[in-house]
């Protein structure tokens, strides 16, 4: 309860700070291990352009100064985790408190998936990079006549760059991930408007039940 008033209090306040400066500036011109690399001095990259930039830079709007996420490969597991669930659809305050820049929030689309995997890319003192490839299996839509599937098996993959702050890791890119829904959590949280949609899900529970996933 403690840690959710505190998250909910920095956010809100991150919120009424962006907007304060925002006033004053021109018009604006994107298996579980750890892999936290050992405590020593962040680096400092002098190429601002690319994502081990990022490390140092806690003073954008939208970001949380909590001392959050100790460790950069739990933070990505729960992020999987929580996303699979469908929390992402409507995000909370653990959502925004695990993003660089908060991301943006609420979607009319997510991926259908019966699985994913992570897999290390790389570790260095600032910036560690995974590779999470999901098993999708269509995409969840919204129409006119509300929630509808569009079938499709392939392999999809993003790349997660998690980097360290003064506050802990977070989530520097995919900066604004779309959400990723199981079968099972699909059928709760999507408001599909078509039999077939529900069949295709069964489907789909069945496979993944199946595979042991």
């Amino acid at each position: 309860m403690t840690l959710r008033l505190l998250l909910s209090g920095a956010v809100v306040a991150a919120l009424f700070a962006c907007r304060s400066h925002r006033a004053y500036e021109p018009s604006a011109r994107s298996q579980r291990t750890s892999d936290a690399p050992a405590a020593s001095v962040v680096a400092q990259p002098a190429a601002p352009s690319t994502p081990d930039s990022l490390a140092s830079d806690t003073t954008g709007c939208s970001f949380v100064a909590l001392q959050l996420h100790p460790q950069p490969r739990e933070l990505v597991d729960e992020f999987l985790s929580r996303d699979a669930e469908g929390e992402f659809l409507s995000p909370g305050d653990w959502y925004f408190s695990a993003l660089m820049y908060g991301g943006k929030g609420g979607t009319d689309r997510a991926m259908l998936i019966t699985s994913y995997q992570v897999d290390s890319l790389g570790v260095r003192p600032d910036t560690v990079r995974y590779r999470v490839t999901y098993a999708v299996r269509g995409s969840l839509d919204q129409g006119a006549n509300g929630g509808f599937i569009s079938p499709g098996v392939q392999q999809m993959a993003d790349t997660f760059v998690v980097v360290r702050t003064a506050f802990g890791w977070r989530i520097a890119a995919p900066a604004n991930p779309i959400p990723h829904l199981l079968p099972e959590v699909a059928r709760r949280k999507w408001s599909l408007s078509r039999g077939q949609d529900s069949v295709y899900l069964d489907s789909l529970s069945r496979l993944k039940r199946k595979a042991g996933a």
